[in-house]
């Protein structure tokens, strides 16, 4: 609930970037290898200049998303982000790591 409520206060600031909410047992939501890709779709919404450099590293790896969760980050996230000039700071929320399926994720 607080994550969830924090989120709001963010959009309504126009500065939640993404969040994920792990769930254990969840098809979607309690795999790792889906929180990237959905951080970087979320992102597209608030930063439509990112939409380009997130499309491209996805035409150039199709399977960015079996990667590493390190290699995900950077080529997903961090690499479209320094290319991108923000007006102001851009919030994540992730919730839930300890549902998260597979400890060594965690």
């Amino acid at each position: 609930a607080l994550a969830q409520s924090l989120c709001q206060k963010l959009a309504e600031e126009g500065r939640l970037g993404g969040s994920f909410f792990f769930k254990r047992g969840h098809s979607s939501r309690g795999n790792a290898q889906k929180l990237f890709p959905t951080i970087a779709y979320q992102l597209t919404f608030l930063l439509p200049g990112l939409k380009q450099y997130i499309c491209r590293t996805i035409e150039n790896d199709p399977a960015i998303v079996d990667r590493s969760l390190s290699t995900q980050l950077e080529e997903l996230i961090l690499n479209p982000c320094r290319r991108t000039r923000l007006a102001h700071p851009v919030s994540i929320v992730i919730d839930g790591l300890d549902e998260c399926d597979g400890e060594h994720v965690q």
